[in-house]
């Protein structure tokens, strides 16, 4: 039997590699707009860009290798039209989280802002940061 903070582990990472993803791919886009765009400042926001889209993908490989640890792996990952479902395997188990679109915007709104300024929307300390 799996214990309840190893569940929890495995959601966790689950959903921070769900929302890393989601935030890379909306980053990248950005880019894309901001290249064409004919905002004042736009080469400011794009030199930003590569350095916080290269510390995403180290955190996500760093929870895609600890998910792995751990016993668990993600099978895939579904666009639905109001969230984002996903099917995940750990320790023999099979899993499926289902993520709101708008709870993941949100969520993507916070990580930009601590990889950004270490605060969240609400101007809070990560967790993380604090211990």
């Amino acid at each position: 039997m799996v214990d309840e903070q190893e569940i929890d582990r495995f959601s966790n990472l689950t959903k921070k590699i769900v929302l890393l993803d989601v935030l890379e791919r909306a980053l990248q886009w950005d880019r894309r707009w901001l290249m064409q765009s004919p905002l004042k400042t736009g080469r400011a926001w794009i030199r930003l860009l590569p350095v916080t889209l290269e510390q995403i993908r180290r955190d996500r490989m760093a929870a895609e290798n600890e998910l792995h640890r751990s016993g668990g792996r993600i099978l895939e990952i579904r666009q639905r039209k109001d969230c984002r479902e996903v099917t995940a395997l750990h320790r023999g188990y099979q899993y499926t989280m289902r993520y709101l679109n708008g709870w993941i915007r949100s969520e993507c709104d916070d990580l930009l802002l601590r990889f950004w300024t270490g605060k969240t929307t609400s101007g809070q300390t990560s967790p993380e940061e604090t211990h």
